[in-house]
């Protein structure tokens, strides 16, 4: 009852070919259809798999489209971070500051002010 070698690896490209078919097509599709029906839970996960200049672009045309949204106060913080992580801190900086000044009493005030000295710190 025990498997070979070759079965188990047969196995594994089988749903390796599964998978890669799944994200190419249905995957694709899928992913479209939650940016139509909620940007911002698209723009969540492209963050979240590190596809930050996408999310940015999301993000940006999320709260362009609904600036009265709830949500796009946390996507203001969010873009922020996005360019804190595509290593661009003078722009991470300002959008922090920028977030931190627009939204005072936001709970991720003091943590925006806080990035933001950081990366001036790290400027010098």
């Amino acid at each position: 009852m025990g498997m070979t070698l070759g079965r188990i690896l047969l196995i594994a490209a089988l749903i390796g070919a599964g998978y890669f078919a799944y994200t190419q097509w249905g995957g694709n599709q899928k992913l479209a259809e939650v940016t139509a029906a909620d940007p911002y839970e698209a723009a969540a996960l492209k963050f979240s798999g590190g596809l930050f200049e996408q999310a940015i672009e999301v993000y940006e045309q999320a709260i362009a489209a609904e600036p009265s949204d709830a949500r796009a106060v946390e996507a203001e913080f969010r873009v922020a971070r996005c360019y804190e992580q595509l290593n661009r801190p003078q722009t991470a900086r300002q959008r922090y500051l920028a977030f931190a000044e627009k939204h005072p009493n936001h709970a991720n005030a003091p943590l925006a002010r806080e990035r933001a000295q950081k990366l001036e710190l790290l400027s010098k």
